[in-house]
């Protein structure tokens, strides 16, 4: 039996052409929440992930918790430079808030604020990164 469209022309026969996929990686809570780990660490993995995902162009997306990269009401400057790496290999970050609040057990305006909170480093580097591709 033949099937054809409602004008009377002849179905496509036309093989399907196979969809393209594509994939990204994703990684939460930079620069690492479970076990705590100390800078040398937290640097060496970082080195060696972003040089693997760079070698195979992996599309990936670090999601940073901004809470992690505070001393003492400052910014950790060598944490910080965590972030940096992803972003000077080209990468992108995501907001994943300061704190991990849970969005279940936390009021909206106060988890909205945490989200806020969550961007001041990443807005910063992601902004250098713009001004750079600018120049």
């Amino acid at each position: 039996m033949t099937v054809s469209n409602d004008a009377g022309a002849p179905p496509n026969t036309q093989p399907a052409t196979p969809r393209s996929r594509e994939v990204a990686i994703t990684f939460d809570d930079l620069p690492n929440q479970s076990p705590p780990l100390d800078i040398e660490s937290l640097r060496e993995i970082t080195e060696l992930l972003l040089e693997a995902i760079t070698a195979n162009d992996v599309p990936a997306i670090g999601f940073v918790n901004e809470g992690a990269f505070y001393k003492n009401g400052e910014i950790d400057t060598e944490r910080a430079a965590l972030l940096k790496m992803w972003v000077d290999a080209g990468l992108e970050l995501g907001n994943h808030t300061f704190s991990h609040p849970d969005l279940n057990d936390t009021p909206l305006a106060e988890y909205l604020s945490d989200i806020i909170r969550g961007e001041t480093i990443t807005r910063t580097l992601l902004g250098e990164k713009i001004g750079r591709a600018h120049v």
